[in-house]
């Protein structure tokens, strides 16, 4: 199709006249077989779009942990059975 496409945006390709077709035929072929090729690529293209994943807060902190916090930085609160 794209063959087909090319060939008759280049000018190449051109209908005999003495039938009563024209190069008008081939241009309406070549227009409908353009807008066809533009839906199905827009169609595909939002097909591509539909599914994204977006990280919530708490799974994008989790990148950053290396798992070596200090003792230092863990706060415990006192519990009541220790006393």
């Amino acid at each position: 199709m794209a063959a087909v496409v090319a060939a008759v945006e280049a000018g190449v390709v051109t209908v005999a006249s003495g039938r009563g077709c024209s190069t008008r035929l081939v241009r309406g072929l070549y227009w409908r077989l353009r807008a066809v090729l533009r839906r199905l690529r827009s169609e595909r293209a939002r097909r591509g779009r539909r599914f994204s994943f977006h990280y919530d807060a708490l799974s994008y902190a989790l990148n950053f942990d290396d798992g070596r916090a200090a003792a230092a930085d863990v706060v415990l609160a006192p519990s009541d059975a220790l006393r």
